[in-house]
């Protein structure tokens, strides 16, 4: 049996990485930098819209960090269902979020402490 790339092999099952693909076309999104409220991404994430990220990939980490924080809240259940709906709900949404990529690389800065 041949392996793809990303891809490993069970005994019982294949397991396959999950690769969003990339977006080429023009679509709406809200241009985001570090000095806007990360509480006004998660509603426009949550209102289905897309966020760049302008400025620092740390930036991204702050938004899916509220956005963690919020579905906790959402989801407190700790039940095999109510965690099954959280990660299931996280992961659509923090879809949402976008960096823009040129020739495999990230284009945004990496904020060095």
């Amino acid at each position: 049996m041949e392996k793809k790339e990303g891809e490993l092999t069970n005994m019982a099952k294949e397991i396959r990485a999950n690769r969003p693909e990339p977006i080429v076309s023009d679509i709406d999104m809200i241009l985001y930098n570090r000095r806007l409220d990360p509480q006004k991404a998660i509603e426009d994430i949550l209102d289905g819209s897309y966020i760049l990220i302008e400025d620092y990939y740390s930036t991204g980490l702050t938004i899916l960090h509220e956005l963690n924080n919020y579905l906790k809240e959402k989801h407190p259940d700790q039940s095999f269902k109510g965690q099954r709906m959280f990660r299931s709900e996280y992961q659509k949404l923090s879809h949402q979020i976008l960096l823009k990529i040129n020739s495999n690389n990230l284009e945004v800065s990496i904020l060095r402490f």
